[in-house]
């Protein structure tokens, strides 16, 4: 599957899912939200948000460990408060993302090019499918055409936070179990939800945060599968923002506006 990279944060393994269902992935009132500003891991900083004076998201900057910065998004709005334009900025390669919504403003697709190991330039389609409820259900990665793969995501029965994740990629024309993730969720606010499913895949769906993580990789290879089980502990603010998680001793802090 060759998809943009648009998180590449520790963090964002660790949020997922939904909104109320009465889901449309429209944006909450500034009343509603806290902007997070600077995501921190180890101490160090990890990535910034930086907003318009709407509070919509306009920029956002990744960083590596030792500090140097490995990509620039930036975004462009239409009328309607929807992004309609992303710029991905990686080193001297720029990724340029059209977004479109369906009848009910909800978001639809991602297309966008990219050069695959070959150096040869790949249209891409991002595209989601819901259910009668407005849940993503299904996301299809698409290249020249070409279905790659596709991920399925199953509800937990509050409706507001994904279960069950699965993706399968096609060989042969046919879909094969590649990987899964199995998540349990706290109560409190999860920070990514405002971005939606394209910034930040799951983590910008989940109405709360994850707790637990069990992740099975390997599924369609002769050797053995791996799963993995992480535990997520978390401190919160008043408002019941996560301020500080720690996974696997890994201590991540969030910023907020």
């Amino acid at each position: 599957m060759n998809k943009i990279s648009f998180l590449i944060l520790i963090s964002f393994l660790v949020f997922s899912c939904k909104k109320d269902t009465d889901t449309t992935q429209s944006k909450p009132s500034a009343s509603s939200k806290m902007l997070l500003s600077k995501v921190k891991v180890g101490g160090k900083t990890a990535s910034e948000f930086f907003y318009d004076n709407k509070q919509q998201l306009q920029e956002y900057r990744q960083y590596e460990f030792s500090g140097n910065l490995v990509q620039t998004i930036k975004y462009t709005y239409n009328s309607q408060g929807q992004i309609s334009k992303s710029e991905n900025l990686q080193g001297n390669n720029t990724i340029i993302s059209a977004f479109a919504y369906d009848a009910q403003d909800r978001p639809l697709k991602r297309t966008y090019d990219y050069k695959d190991a070959s150096g040869k330039i790949v249209k891409a389609v991002d595209s989601l499918e819901y259910n009668s409820v407005s849940q993503i259900t299904k996301a299809f990665y698409l290249s020249d055409s070409q279905l790659d793969g596709y991920s399925t995501y199953e509800y937990d029965s509050s409706q507001k936070n994904v279960l069950s994740e699965k993706y399968f990629f096609i060989k042969d024309k046919k879909a094969v179990l590649e990987s899964q993730w199995g998540y349990d969720f706290d109560k409190k606010r999860n920070p990514y939800q405002i971005f939606g499913y394209f910034f930040s895949s799951k983590a910008g769906i989940n109405m709360n945060n994850s707790t637990i993580i069990i992740e099975t990789l390997k599924m369609s290879s002769v050797a053995p599968q791996t799963t993995i089980i992480r535990g997520i502990v978390y401190e919160y603010n008043s408002t019941d923002f996560p301020i500080k998680q720690t996974i696997n001793g890994q201590i991540i802090t969030f910023e907020y506006l």
